[in-house]
């Protein structure tokens, strides 16, 4: 195996590194300096300041990243923004690690229906029909992969969930 950076570009985004070993993870959360953006500069030493620390070069490492699209019902603002932090993202990766084949996008329904258990799930109520609630889903499996019941930062279990993804199918 090798190691994974995998990122959350939610708006509690994060980053999460697995070394080669899936012994252990180094995480990053975002900092916004604004609405449409985040820390970039921060954001690219924490990342470049991990690879260094798992002692591989970034040509080496995959990265895998939430193919985020418009949600349904967004305010355009709140969409306009969120695909504007999703590019700020997207350049990152690229400028680091300049191979394309070492750079794989999955949506979250993928990676959910690959991590989450049913004994995971969590519905939210509503009277005409229940849907998942994901973020007390992810957490559930979070807790159940880890073992870790005091992580409570959202981009940060979605991050590392993505990591297990790419673990399961053999990245």
């Amino acid at each position: 195996m090798r190691p994974i950076v995998a990122i959350d570009p939610g708006f509690n985004g994060a980053v999460v590194l697995r070394d080669a070993n899936w012994q252990g993870s180094l995480n990053a959360k975002f900092h916004r300096h604004s609405e449409r953006g985040i820390a970039i500069h921060d954001l690219a030493d924490a990342i470049v300041g991990m690879i260094a620390m798992v002692r591989n070069s970034a040509s080496d490492i995959v990265f895998i990243i939430e193919d985020v699209h418009a949600i349904f019902g967004s305010a355009a603002k709140a969409t306009f923004n969120f695909g504007f932090i999703a590019g700020q993202l997207n350049a990152l990766v690229h400028t680091i690690q300049p191979d394309p084949k070492k750079i794989i996008y999955v949506q979250p329904k993928v990676w959910q229906k690959e991590i989450w258990l049913p004994s995971d799930i969590v519905l939210k109520p509503n009277k005409k029909r229940p849907t998942k609630d994901t973020k007390k889903t992810s957490l559930n499996a979070y807790q159940r992969i880890t073992g870790d019941l005091n992580e409570r930062h959202d981009g940060i279990i979605d991050a590392y969930l993505i990591s297990q993804y790419a673990r399961n199918i053999g990245l």
